[in-house]
């Protein structure tokens, strides 16, 4: 294959290699977001990955789905500077673990969560709230209510 640009080129190893093209500095952005924090030997992560794929081919023209990789220390200094430059890196340096989707609306604030418990139905329901800036559905049932 022959490439022809620059742009080309890099558009051309960001598919081979998965990584996400980083989007300049913001203070909103044009989409909303899912963004997964994962690491290879995760397994929430290997259990959440099957089902996100459907999704992002689904709401690609509404929302941007990333992904920042903690695998090391090196997946984790390029992940730091990739969560600036997106705009959500404070709430990159707030998250302690793996496995999980935020929900980041067009102010860049954490709006929800997605993870592997979830239905498809629940994921489905607060990505369709995700993308018209509504409030994300309750997604995990509240305990019932003790006995008087």
């Amino acid at each position: 294959m022959i490439l022809r640009s620059a742009k080309g080129l890099l558009l051309a190893l960001c598919f081979m290699t998965h990584t996400a093209i980083a989007a300049p500095a913001a203070t909103t952005a044009d989409k909303p977001m899912a963004v997964l924090i994962y690491a290879d030997w995760c397994y929430n992560c290997k259990m959440l990955l099957p089902r996100l794929a459907p999704l992002e081919l689904a709401y690609a023209d509404r929302v941007l789905f990333t992904r920042l990789n903690v695998t090391d220390e090196a997946a984790k200094a390029r992940t730091r500077e990739q969560a600036m430059d997106l705009g959500i890196g404070p709430l990159y340096f707030n998250n302690r673990g793996t496995g999980v989707v935020l929900l980041v609306n067009r102010q860049l604030e954490k709006v929800g969560e997605l993870r592997y418990t979830l239905s498809d139905e629940q994921m489905r329901a607060a990505l369709d709230a995700l993308a018209a800036g509504q409030p994300i559905p309750a997604l995990v049932p509240a305990p019932p209510a003790a006995a008087p």
